[in-house]
């Protein structure tokens, strides 16, 4: 092992830390102190030894940059800076790109694609050993770099970088401000990171780490331990691309430790708190604004976003408002079905009593027990943003119970026109009707009203369905039997070439034209066919001119099954419709639903189509060529 080889092994390794070893250590104890949770997090958290080596490795890059012609600067910021950073956890970079004249280079997303396959370029000849190098094209581009596992058989770093995205500098500043002055903060901040990974809530397809320390935080204003950001008296926008960092800090750090105040609550108490919080928030009716340390109703936040001047992307049940970028809501991308599971999961731990997380036994499995695959959901119906601001702009007491009202009328409604009216409904390649429908109310307000929270945790069955589709059975039988049959080239070699060696063989014979072809060197075999072989052996291609796919509606192949529409209420104010049945069929039945009583998505559709179509060309016309004359003017104002 060469000198260069240490370096880099001992520079981007990462230490052994056995997690489960030190978490079952605690579950030997009775009873638990804060100092006995405090002592295992400086364990699986970043020591000093952590804090320099991640120093080394921003300084390295810093300078590998510099010595191939890009004046940066590196900047490391998320959980590394903010102090909620563990052992093993990633590393992000900023790099800041200068121009000459020393000014800063701001790019947006297009123009940072350049220099980022440029810096992959780098990093693949230095580091190609360790590092398998990735563009991955998001809304903020980035360079990560991954560990070559099968190269290395030890763990190493992986390192985001980005060249847009400064402002994660300095809210990480900021956290790690909180962080200090509030370590209660810190160690709930930690202990809930690691529950939510370890049931799977923070995730690709759920909230990040960034979203959820948001929510922890809204939760520490609601319990009057941090005042709200606004307090501050700063506008973090306007030092993003002006102020040094290392300024920044000074900046800040007494404004931040006076919106700290002191409790009397331990961090078992804050740990079923937030559980109790977030099993009674109302989802669907607020946004939470840890910049105004309060819920905001949608309807209200709209205006305010109107008034403001800048863009939110509203969703219909989770909405985080970032507090330094205030036009970017942070869990839009999060599916609805996380959000049940996250409520679920608070509402379950909420019933626990004061004493539960003492327990050294039940604080391990609420550390590390896996409890995502026992809340599977059938095929949910998922609530529209129409729906929510038509119930909103009423200004009913009760939002909760209205709107589930109003969404559940919606719905019902549309199942009693296609079983009155005998209306088929069309999806894919499935037509269907709704041949009978069992209703369990006389009046449906009533019905919600009368077990919408004795039913807590229950599916409340509404109407009963049975519902016959219809299959579209292809009409032309003869172009299957030509589709079965396979040309075969002796030459080529694969299993597509190899003959079936079953009973059930029926050779095919050869016409005349089939036949010239042999003579002239292009010789083709028919290759046997048995239907009940799968596999890529009995799959033809498909060429243009041939048969089309035609459908016999004379024949039908129908099938009945039977369906219910059912609500759950799995948090105080929160709850969703769904139906209960064979999930092929009603999968397909909740996207017509769906598609029928929401009027935004088209909407939102046609805007975005717009939005892209836009963009596209613009990127055309900044690629077309300039006239002559325009480029004359443009090399006479260089020249002048």
């Amino acid at each position: 092992m060469n000198e260069d080889h240490k370096f880099y092994f001992q520079l981007f390794s990462i230490r052994d830390v056995d997690v489960l070893q030190i978490w079952k250590q605690l579950a030997t104890k009775k009873k638990i102190k804060t100092k006995d949770v405090k002592k295992f997090l400086d364990v699986i958290m970043l020591n000093q030894e952590d804090l320099c080596k991640r120093e080394i490795i921003r300084g390295f890059f810093e300078e590998m940059l510099r010595q191939n012609l890009f004046e940066c600067k590196v900047y490391s910021f998320g959980s590394t800076t903010s102090g909620l950073s563990l052992y093993d956890s990633d590393i992000d970079f900023h790099v800041r790109l200068y121009l000459p004249n020393g000014k800063i280079r701001r790019l947006n997303k297009q123009e940072s694609k350049a220099p980022l396959m440029e810096m992959r370029k780098i990093f693949r000849s230095k580091l190609n050993h360790y590092f398998s190098t990735l563009f991955i094209d998001a809304s903020c581009p980035i360079i990560k770099l991954n560990s070559n596992r099968n190269r290395i058989n030890r763990k190493m770093f992986t390192c985001d970088l980005n060249v847009t995205n400064p402002f994660g500098i300095y809210n990480s500043i900021f956290l790690s401000f909180l962080c200090e002055f509030c370590p209660k903060f810190q160690m709930v901040a930690v202990l809930l990171r690691l529950w939510a990974k370890c049931n799977d809530l923070i995730c690709f397809s759920s909230m990040n780490s960034y979203t959820f320390t948001m929510l922890v935080l809204f939760f520490f204003q609601n319990e009057k331990i941090l005042l709200p950001f606004e307090q501050l008296g700063i506008n973090f926008s306007d030092y993003f691309f002006e102020t040094d960092p290392d300024t920044f800090k000074q900046l800040i750090r007494d404004k931040c430790k006076a919106l700290v105040c002191e409790t009397e609550l331990s961090i078992f108490d804050l740990l079923r708190r937030f559980f109790v919080f977030y099993a009674k928030f109302d989802y669907y009716q607020f946004v939470i604004s840890t910049r105004l340390g309060r819920p905001i109703r949608k309807n209200e936040f709209i205006d305010i976003i109107v008034d403001g001047g800048y863009d939110f992307t509203m969703n219909n049940t989770l909405c985080v408002e970032d507090p330094f970028e205030l036009e970017r809501n942070i869990s839009k991308n999060i599916k609805f079905i996380k959000i049940i599971q996250f409520v679920q999961q608070c509402e379950e731990l909420r019933k626990k009593d004061n004493n539960y997380f003492r327990d050294g036994q039940n604080f391990f499995k609420f550390i590390t027990k896996k409890r995502f695959n026992e809340y599977r959901t059938p095929a949910l119906i998922n609530p529209c943003l129409c729906c929510i601001k038509s119930v909103l702009e009423s200004n009913n007491e009760n939002f909760f119970y209205n709107f589930m009202v109003y969404y559940g009328e919606n719905i019902i409604q549309k199942f009693r026109e296609f079983h009155l009216n005998e209306k088929n409904f069309s999806n894919a390649d499935i037509k269907g009707q709704v041949i009978e429908m069992n209703e369990h109310f006389e009046s449906f307000k009533e019905f919600l009203l009368q077990n919408l929270l004795k039913q807590f945790e229950k599916p409340i069955y509404i109407t009963d369905l049975t519902i016959e589709t219809t299959k579209r059975i292809k009409k032309n039988n003869a172009s299957k039997s030509r589709r079965m049959a396979k040309n075969l080239n002796p030459i080529l070699p694969g299993p597509s070439n190899r003959l079936s060696s079953q009973s059930n063989e029926i050779p095919m014979e050869l016409d005349n034209d089939q036949s010239e072809i042999l003579n002239d060197n292009k010789k083709k075999q028919v290759q046997n066919f048995d239907q009940n072989i799968p596999g890529p052996s009995n799959r033809l291609p498909i060429e243009d001119d041939e048969i089309h796919m035609e459908f016999d509606d004379d024949q039908p192949n129908t099938e009945r099954f039977r369906t219910s529409l059912v609500l759950m209420q799995c948090g105080e104010n929160f709850g969703y419709f769904s139906l209960l049945g064979s999930p092929y069929n009603t999968s397909r039945l909740v996207t017509f639903i769906q598609k029928k009583i929401c009027s935004c998505r088209p909407q939102q559709r046609q805007r975005k189509r717009f939005e892209d179509n836009n963009s596209k060309q613009k990127m055309k016309n900044k690629k077309q060529p300039l006239p002559s004359s325009e480029k004359n003017k443009q090399t006479n104002k260089q020249m002048i």
